[in-house]
């Protein structure tokens, strides 16, 4: 199984997009001073972030892979887990979006194939009890439901969440 990004989701969020860097340059032209700063403030970050968000965006390959073998998601580049190293997996939600979170049995030999800035924020979500490693299906298709009974076969819920 494959998740891709789903294309009506891309063209909604490129139209998105679209409508914040024109409604930051409108405010830009403005003669009120406050939303002269709101707009330069949307048009820094845009710059910033629409760089990043293209290269998930507009990826023409797979985000997530899913076989007998195991899962490989390329956002968390620790290249393929096998089915062998999650001990079990979990689901949280954050506005109405459900997360998948895989608990490694070794999670350090994957932490190690991160950068240590990348190690040094996964102390974060583990400190408050939840996993480092954490599948995000939000714009892929197929969404949750397939994903996560693709995931069920192969390994076990937790029983503590």
């Amino acid at each position: 199984m494959e998740c891709r990004v789903s294309p009506i989701r891309r063209v909604g969020l490129l139209g998105l997009i679209i409508v914040w860097v024109a409604g930051m340059s409108w405010a830009v032209t403005t003669p009120d001073m406050l939303l002269r700063i709101v707009g330069v403030l949307g048009l820094a970050f845009a710059l910033f972030s629409i760089p990043f968000g293209s290269l998930l965006l507009f990826r023409s390959g797979p985000i997530v892979r899913l076989s007998d073998d195991g899962i490989d998601d390329v956002r968390l580049r620790v290249g393929l887990i096998p089915w062998r190293d999650i001990s079990s997996v979990s689901v949280y939600t954050i506005r109405n979006r459900p997360i998948i979170q895989l608990w490694l049995r070794d999670a350090d030999s994957y932490l190690m194939r991160w950068p240590r800035w990348r190690r040094a924020l996964s102390r974060l979500p583990t400190s408050l009890g939840y996993s480092a490693f954490v599948l995000d299906l939000s714009f892929l298709n197929p969404g949750f439901g397939p994903v996560y009974a693709f995931i069920s076969r192969h390994v076990s819920a937790r029983s503590d969440t």
